[in-house]
């Protein structure tokens, strides 16, 4: 495969077309008199220039909701010439929707496997050096997607573009990633541990840093770029600050997408639909847009280290509002640590542990900037004490082990309430619930006055002889706290218990007929029970029709459910309708 020519010199003043053509507005030429001036020293200063070039410049758009689809949109974008701004889009999507051939044969299963990856790589070789290709292949190599039998006829040929783009900004990633690595392969850690440390060493000895007055005007011009244009609107960074202080209001959120929209920033029509769904004004059209536009800029809105220490996140009115820690060794310490601290994280309603250890989650939960938290999980006394003032919660999640120390958990339960406001009190643990652990939770102690819901959840599946037999207990801390809702689960049952006028109305999903009848046969005076879940034949089960029968005579109305399941002819009569 033929390899691109490395300039020896740079051309101090070929940034005089990029300041022309970003004075004009023309920021898709400014890109391609920039990419020149790079591909004549390689300096960190002027990659930095192509990026924000790249970011101002009108996206192009890869079509494709499937793998294959979108192989091929992929491969007809890099026909011919593409332009500086479809080669950024070619560039940043080179992770993204590989179709994975399955095959049995074992000579070459891996290349054969991977073959549209390694297509993608050859057509990036064969196009103008681009050092948005290199922070691309950078973060795949951190991401190490592929586990397979050997590291070097799959991530090599990526290896070789990376020292040949020789983009010195990517040296320390490379190094950082020996250090620490995060792919879950050992073969693969083993790989990079061999092939990662040359490779970072010949793109720091060819490094070309460019002349004084090349760098400075680089950095000038990106500066340049950064600012927001004079629209009268306000200026971008203090519109994000602002929706960041006040992750609740929608009104910094609505003007900063129009300010974006009026850039032709992706992010503005994102905000704008994200805000129209959280109304329920959007087309099924409208919300495959807004999962194309999350699919294609999800990592640059998050920051690497964001993307790198969070998976399954959701969006809502355009910022973070959920996401779950990943494992320890997705990044190294220095990158949780920034995490941390990031400023996005403001937005954030809920964060789940994961796989992060004790150590890391707690940091987040911690965090001054993590401002917009409403539910907190914590593992800990010493973390319920930790919790400040500051915090607003609407639950708190415990899942310390209650059954141990049941009244010094309980006593910090209530101290954290009181200074939090939650309103949603969850208790998670391990073994079923012993008397003192119940009669605790009944106590009315301040802090739990406010409380609306409490739920109960069981961790064990050992506990589901004690539940079937004894799930009302948790009734008496329904009513000696007054809380309008109460909810057990546990694995394949679960309880909701509602206060209203007339007393307790009931549902309950269960999936065991056994289960479902050993419930019925103890529950006290109710006001209506509906059924969920389980099958056809469970409900109209003759045990669990007599524990009904039973239950009649407790009941102040019957839900259609429960008529039904007195009579199976009416209940099959219901179905049908």
């Amino acid at each position: 495969m033929p390899r691109k020519s490395r300039p020896v010199k740079a051309d101090a003043g070929a940034l005089g077309k990029v300041a022309a053509a970003i004075e004009a507005g023309d920021f898709p030429t400014a890109l391609a008199e920039a990419l020149k001036a790079w591909r004549a020293s390689r300096g960190a200063e002027l990659a930095d220039l192509v990026d924000a070039l790249g970011r101002r410049s009108r996206e192009v758009t890869i079509a494709g909701h499937t793998a294959i689809g979108f192989q091929a949109s992929w491969l007809r974008l890099a026909e011919g010439k593409p332009s500086p701004v479809a080669i950024g889009a070619l560039a940043a999507s080179i992770g993204k929707l590989i179709p994975i051939a399955r095959t049995t044969n074992y000579v070459d299963r891996d290349i054969k496997r991977y073959r549209a990856f390694l297509d993608r790589i050859a057509v990036l070789e064969m196009l103008p050096a681009d050092p948005r290709m290199a922070s691309a292949i950078t973060g795949l190599l951190e991401r190490a997607p592929f586990t397979i039998e050997s590291g070097r006829r799959i991530y090599q040929p990526a290896i070789d573009l990376l020292t040949e783009l020789g983009d010195p900004r990517v040296v320390p990633r490379l190094r950082a990633l020996v250090a620490q690595p995060t792919s879950k392969a050992a073969l693969v850690r083993a790989y990079f541990a061999e092939a990662l440390p040359p490779a970072a060493d010949a793109i720091e000895t060819a490094a070309h840093l460019g002349s004084a007055d090349t760098r400075a005007t680089a950095r000038a011009l990106t500066a340049a770029i950064a600012k927001p244009t004079a629209n009268g609107r306000g200026d971008v960074d203090a519109l994000m600050a602002e929706c960041l202080a006040h992750p609740d209001d929608d009104g910094p959120r609505e003007v900063l997408a129009d300010v974006l929209l009026e850039r032709e920033d992706p992010r503005g029509e994102f905000i704008a639909l994200q805000l129209r769904a959280a109304r329920g004004e959007v087309s099924e059209v409208e919300r495959k847009r807004m999962t194309v536009l999350l699919r294609t800029h999800e990592r640059a809105w998050l920051g690497g280290d964001l993307a790198a220490i969070t998976k399954h996140r959701w969006w809502r009115r355009g910022f973070l509002d959920e996401a779950e820690l990943q494992r320890n060794a997705a990044a190294d310490k220095a990158t949780w640590a920034r995490a941390a601290k990031d400023p996005k994280l403001a937005t954030i309603r809920k964060l789940a542990k994961g796989g992060a250890n004790a150590a890391h989650y707690k940091a987040f939960m911690l965090s001054p900037a993590m401002c917009g938290l409403r539910e907190i999980g914590v593992l800990s006394i010493e973390m319920l004490d930790a919790i400040g003032a500051d915090r607003k919660l609407e639950i708190l999640r415990v899942e310390h082990n209650l059954t141990d120390d049941a009244f010094d958990a309980f006593a910090a339960i209530d101290r954290c309430l009181e200074r939090t406001g939650a309103t949603r009190l969850c208790l998670v643990y391990r073994r079923a619930p012993p008397d003192v652990l119940v009669s605790r939770i009944a106590a009315n102690v301040t802090g739990r006055e406010r409380l609306r819901e409490l739920r109960a959840v069981a961790a064990c599946h050992a506990a589901m002889l004690r539940w079937s037999v004894d799930p009302w207990t948790w009734l008496g801390a329904h009513a000696a706290l007054g809380v309008s809702r109460l909810v057990l689960e546990l694995d394949t049952l679960q309880i909701v218990a509602e206060r209203t006028t007339d007393g307790l109305a009931l549902e309950i999903d269960a999936a065991g007929d056994w289960l479902l009848e050993s419930v019925l046969r103890d529950a006290p005076k109710l006001a209506s029970v509906v059924l969920r879940g389980g099958r056809p034949a469970m409900i109209a089960s003759p045990g669990v029709r007599m524990a009904f029968a039973r239950l009649r005579r407790k009941l102040t109305t019957f839900d259609c459910w429960v008529s039904a399941l007195r009579d199976p002819d009416r209940a099959k009569r219901a179905r049908r309708s």
